[in-house]
């Protein structure tokens, strides 16, 4: 029997897109029963076809990415990043337009949340913390040319947004937040990392483009 499932869920920053639009996986007929039309399906070329481009498109997932020289990065940042004059930098990769500069003081996490909704920076007030996929990315530039887009980056940790769907696994999800480290001395640079939400760290906003400005 075949089971197609949307890819869509599955995938993230930090990964290469899909280049198929569905998944085909094999399930146990004998859990699920095989209809007629599983059996019609199995025999389709067009299920053949999402199959072996699925796998192709797996193999490519587990192919390392080349290593970039530091000289790569800097000019991939330059053509990357956009500074647009107004105190925010936009991302032209992600389609993200971040505050250029943090205002150098370290919160807790409500504290750090509150301080997102009620920010008005560019004539905009849809501001908001970044997920933590979001801010790791963002440290793969490498701390040195981080530092050539955002000039006052911290050597610290920086507050992510968090769900209690993103701490499933922890014991106390209301108790913790993420966090993602920029201290480039540290072996967490750029990792996700959780601590508690009554500790102060520091926070960088980030905005969707294309949302509404502030009316006036």
């Amino acid at each position: 029997m075949l089971l197609i499932e949307s890819t869509a869920e599955r995938r993230s920053l930090r990964s290469p897109p899909y280049d198929s639009a569905f998944t085909v996986r094999f399930a146990d007929p004998k859990a699920f029963g095989t209809s007629q039309a599983a059996k019609r399906e199995s025999k389709s070329p067009w299920s053949r076809i999402r199959l072996e481009r699925d796998i192709m498109n797996t193999e490519e997932q587990r192919q390392p990415r080349p290593a970039r020289s530091k000289k790569e990065k800097r000019t991939e940042a330059k053509s990357r990043f956009v500074d647009n004059g107004d105190g925010t930098v936009t991302d032209t990769s992600t389609a993200l337009q971040w505050q250029k500069e943090d205002d150098g003081v370290a919160r807790n996490y409500e504290d750090a949340q509150h301080y997102a909704e009620e920010l008005r920076l560019a004539g905009y007030d849809d501001w908001r913390l970044p997920r933590k996929e979001e801010l790791m990315e963002m440290a793969e530039l490498e701390h040195k040319t981080l530092k050539q887009v955002f000039p006052n980056t911290k050597a610290e940790g920086y507050w992510a947004e968090t769900s209690r769907e993103d701490l499933y696994w922890a014991q106390s999800p209301d108790d913790i937040a993420y966090t993602v480290e920029f201290d480039p001395a540290s072996a967490n640079y750029g990792a996700d990392v959780t601590y508690l939400r009554s500790y102060d760290y520091y926070v960088r906003v980030v905005r969707n483009l294309f949302r509404h400005r502030v009316a006036h």
